[in-house]
């Protein structure tokens, strides 16, 4: 496939960048890992590494790719297992920064003669706010990729602790979430799998996006209980029983008295409120 996409590029006058391309190899065994990395010191062999460009001008050259052990796409970062552990640490990370930035602000606001404002750092719906656009986003931007129970927990985790320092609030964990009307990640995670759900349901027909899912809900039997089709399908029998075997044509009020382009954020409402009462029982 890379060479194929060299020769698209030469044939169309372009040039990919070698120098800034990675590759990164997908489960790979640890006997063929090393077979590979063979060819690379085997300097007589006769076929180049098999992670390389090819390009013919201006000069001919082979690049070798550098290959990493995870990629970012689209923000979300993705390791070689799939185990989604690089994005729970990339994840936490952001977060301790955006936690560290609240605080630096709250103590500006506190100390800082150029910046001097008790009356907002000692506002905690102020510090509250403030926590939920710098912080908040980082937890739960990408929660529906993460399969792992375990890993959601340690999300929680962290994620009640930089409330809790924040706020200089500390206690019980739940009655704080309770306090700030934030629910569990799990909860969160319901939602945002059921709303995926109806956003691939009623995409087109036509459209790659559905014929995939349409496939994956067809023989979802037959996939890991973790498998991204099952997770959506035990979400919607959670938040949204009455929409559990794909019947999107009898919709809540809201949904159906809303404009095309704004169905899915009224059906969102609608699941939040779903996932409030679930939160309460």
């Amino acid at each position: 496939m890379i060479h194929e996409c060299q020769r698209w590029s030469e044939a169309a006058r372009l040039q990919i960048n070698a120098e800034k391309s990675k590759i990164m190899v997908f489960h790979e065994t640890k006997a063929r890992r090393e077979g590979r990395q063979a060819n690379y010191r085997d300097i007589t062999a006769r076929r180049p590494p098999p992670f390389h460009i090819l390009s013919r001008f201006p000069q001919p050259r082979c690049t070798l790719l550098e290959e990493v052990p995870f990629f970012d796409y689209l923000g979300l970062r993705i390791d070689e297992r799939v185990t989604m552990q690089a994005a729970v640490d990339h994840i936490l990370q952001k977060a301790r920064k955006g936690k560290a930035q609240v605080l630096a602000v709250a103590y500006s606001l506190r100390y800082d003669k150029h910046h001097h404002n008790p009356s907002v750092a000692n506002s905690v719906y102020k510090i509250l706010q403030l926590w939920r656009s710098l912080v908040l986003p980082h937890f739960l931007q990408y929660l529906r990729y993460i399969p792992d129970e375990k890993k959601i927990k340690t999300l929680q985790v962290a994620l009640d602790a930089s409330l809790s320092t924040s706020l200089h609030a500390y206690g019980h964990s739940e009655a704080l979430l309770a306090d700030v009307g934030l629910p569990p990640l799990d909860i969160y995670q319901k939602l945002q799998l059921a709303q995926f759900r109806y956003r691939l349901a009623t995409s087109d027909p036509d459209s790659l996006p559905f014929v995939w899912w349409k496939a994956g809900y067809i023989y979802r039997t037959s996939f890991p209980l973790q498998a991204l089709e099952n997770r959506m399908q035990e979400a919607v029998s959670h938040v949204d029983r009455d929409r559990l075997h794909i019947s999107y044509t009898q919709m809540p009020p809201q949904v159906t008295q809303a404009k095309e382009q704004n169905k899915e954020k009224s059906y969102q409402r609608f699941l939040q409120i779903q996932c409030s009462t679930l939160w309460r029982t």
